[in-house]
């Protein structure tokens, strides 16, 4: 074959090629998208952020890519009249607990004991449940945890759980509107929440099991290679906005404290947050604590463990911007670290007085030491918490009437 017959040959091919893989294009994107037209844009945006790819799967459309730590993330979305609208997946390590979100009207028979949650819009319309109910209810009463959830329940039919090494959503309905900006501010409100999970008592480091990729054949060229897959990547989940409440005026004449270096160095992020003191505290709350004989502080040190060996310390940290945060130091190890969007007032409840104490949801009590009371709004009675431990898990309780409670 000479010269002139083989550039003639290649070049054939090369404008062949060029003019049909429009062609070829256009009907592969048809067939993905049939039966999806009004959605195409959004989900072309969702694999754009996310880096990730298209696919059908039976007769939905399923967008794959990984979140933060590198784990899969499913969103599907479906117009068959019997599934879900949306559904999404995120695979995560093990967590150290699991809890369902459903609606009130779907509960159903409940194999897990039910969570009370400070909210009255989720406790009026769902049903919250876990497999521990006491790490749940102090999981949940973070201030950016409730928030996430809140947004994950936008509506009165949507179904979350966590559950084993997987999260998920369903929501039977779409906005009529922006599906591609609402499917990924779900996700990353779920991915938030996996974070938070992770930090809490009882987590485990570990892999979760990737998704299998479905590939999506492209156009072929004269070398007859087929396109490769679009690469997941990493991306970043955000972080939750901060409170932009006006921080409490402060009283005059009082230095504030800072951690002790020992403490300190057990404590993650503590760069930008400093311990409070009586001035961060509401004046009823303050003055109540005062009425027992007890000085309003941000350091509070305790026999949280039951074991007289000491060491055991409670913190409540300030941030500029107004928020509040609550660590607790129990035998040397992080037993809690969570983040209020206020806190009026805190003080220790002594191990037998928390034994005596009249709770909310009725139960009895049997602590291994002492307890953190934490006042969230002195206005309402039943509104306050107590954190302590129990059998070495940690456990949150709201009193019946925290000022009917002895301090010790």
């Amino acid at each position: 074959m000479d010269l002139a017959l083989a550039l003639t040959i290649v070049t054939s091919i090369l404008l062949i090629t060029f003019v049909t893989a429009p062609v070829i294009s256009l009907i592969a994107d048809r067939r993905l998208f049939k039966g999806y037209r009004d959605l195409r844009s959004e989900l072309r945006y969702i694999a754009e952020v996310l880096k990730g790819s298209i696919s059908r799967r039976e007769n939905d459309l399923l967008v794959s890519a990984l979140h933060s730590g590198g784990f899969p993330v499913e969103a599907r979305f479906s117009n068959d009249e019997y599934r879900p609208a949306l559904i999404v997946r995120l695979m995560t390590p093990p967590l150290p607990f699991g809890f369902s979100v459903r609606p009130k009207r779907n509960a159903g028979s409940l194999e897990w004991g039910p969570v009370s949650v400070n909210n009255t819009y989720l406790s009026a319309r769902f049903a919250i449940v876990a497999d521990n109910p006491g790490i749940a209810a102090l999981f949940l009463d973070d201030e950016t945890a409730a928030e996430d959830l809140l947004q994950l329940c936008w509506s009165g039919s949507n179904h979350f759980s966590m559950t084993a090494q997987q999260v998920e959503l369903l929501e039977p309905t779409l906005p009529n509107s922006a599906e591609g900006v609402h499917c990924l501010n779900q996700i990353r409100a779920m991915a938030r929440l996996v974070a938070r999970a992770e930090e809490m008592p009882g987590a485990r480091s570990g892999q979760a099991q990737r998704v299998k990729k479905n590939r999506h054949l492209m156009v072929r060229t004269a070398g007859a290679i087929a396109a490769v897959v679009t690469i997941a990547a990493l991306w970043s989940v955000g972080i939750a906005p901060t409170s932009t409440l006006p921080a409490p005026a402060r009283a005059s004449g009082k230095p504030v404290q800072s951690v002790p270096a020992q403490d300190a160095s057990r404590i993650r992020g503590l760069v930008g947050w400093r311990m409070a003191d009586v001035g961060d505290f509401g004046a009823p709350a303050v003055q109540w604590l005062q009425q027992q004989a007890r000085n309003p502080s941000g350091r509070l040190q305790a026999d949280f463990s039951g074991t007289a060996r000491g060491g055991d310390v409670a913190y409540i940290l300030r941030r500029d911007d107004g928020a509040f945060r609550l660590v607790m130091l129990v035998d040397n190890r992080i037993a809690c670290d969570v983040n209020y969007r206020h806190i009026e007032g805190a003080a220790v409840i002594r191990r037998d007085q928390l034994a005596s104490a009249s709770w909310v949801d009725g139960r009895t009590r049997t602590p291994d030491g002492d307890g953190i009371l934490v006042i969230l709004d002195p206005n309402d009675t039943t509104s306050a918490l107590v954190l302590f431990e129990e059998s070495r898990a940690l456990v949150s309780a709201r009193p019946a009437d925290y000022r009917n409670l002895i301090l010790g």
